[in-house]
């Protein structure tokens, strides 16, 4: 569906360059710094006419946490890391703007359970004491499809406000679980138990919001 909708973004967008490349627009460019859901990041891009801007930005993140998943406690370290071409149309004279690109998303999770309380692990309850450590990783890597909304706010001649929100559509991270130190789980059953962590993170990364501020100067 999000890839239709971009498609038809498109179409708008080259419609709406067709009239306004004839009129005198002088091409503003801009740079800029900004922090959302993506982590700190930068990019920049230039208005070539009324109604069309080209951005470019790069972004990235890194935490630590602790996240149960498929009924297991992972303590958990994630590196997640954004480059995204971005296509914005101003419909209105306002500072509302429609957006749409493509994003390549590479994120790493590396996840690591010592459990303390029974798990269920595919299709068998392991008791605590019964295994080492379970080690978990998550790799995805790749262009994904972007739409988004924002507004863009000015502040005297040469400094802008920008915020926005939007989502990417990500698609069939790969997993990878491994018992260490003990072999008391099967690989079955570990097969199962990384198709239910894809299921689950397929539930969760399939649409990535995506929301950020950024303060951006013109030159």
């Amino acid at each position: 569906m999000l890839d239709r909708v971009l498609i038809l973004f498109a179409l708008i967008a080259v419609a709406a360059l067709s009239p306004v490349l004839a009129d005198d627009h002088d091409v503003d460019c801009f740079a800029g710094a900004h922090i959302g859901t993506g982590g700190v990041g930068a990019g920049g891009g230039c208005r070539v006419t009324k109604q069309l801007s080209l951005r470019f930005a790069v972004e990235g993140a890194d935490t630590d946490l602790s996240q149960n998943i498929d009924g297991v406690d992972y303590d958990i370290a994630a590196d997640l890391g954004f480059t995204r071409v971005q296509l914005d149309w101003f419909p209105t004279d306002t500072g509302f703007y429609v957006s749409g690109g493509i994003a390549n998303m590479d994120l790493a999770v590396d996840g690591t359970a010592d459990p303390t309380a029974p798990i269920q692990v595919g299709s068998v309850t392991v008791p605590p004491g019964s295994l080492g450590f379970l080690e978990m990783a998550v790799r995805f890597d790749g262009v994904s499809p972007y739409l988004g909304l924002g507004w863009l706010a000015t502040m005297g001649s040469r400094l802008s406000i920008r915020s926005e929100i939007g989502v990417s559509k990500v698609d069939d991270p790969d997993v990878s679980l491994v018992e260490r130190e003990t072999s008391f789980i099967s690989e079955a059953d570990i097969q199962a138990e990384i198709d239910e962590v894809m299921a689950e993170y397929n539930d969760e990364l399939s649409l990535f919001p995506y929301l950020k501020f950024a303060l951006e100067y013109r030159f």
